[in-house]
């Protein structure tokens, strides 16, 4: 099991979420934490580099994170398009 950090700027988004957002956010952590490979995630590598991945919170926001060993840092979460522009 995953433990989570968050960053800043995930924390500060988290407030700009609509609360039924925010929920389902919360329900995918859990899906994080235990596998990060859920099928309701659909995790992808987005910048193999950086070693940054995205997750669904459902079909419009999305999250990313970096993992390292089983520690998952929230970098940003949001609207799909300026999660990923903004990665």
């Amino acid at each position: 099991m995953g433990k989570l950090k968050s960053s800043k700027s995930f924390d500060k988004d988290i407030g700009n979420l609509p609360p039924n957002i925010k929920k389902l956010l919360e329900k995918q952590l859990g899906f994080l934490m235990d596998d990060p490979f859920h099928p309701s995630l659909k995790t992808e590598k987005i910048d193999k580099k950086r070693g940054i991945w995205a997750a669904r919170v459902n079909i419009k926001y999305r999250f990313t994170f970096t993992m390292v060993g089983d520690v998952y840092f929230l970098r940003r979460v949001g609207d799909h398009d300026k999660v990923l522009k903004n990665c």
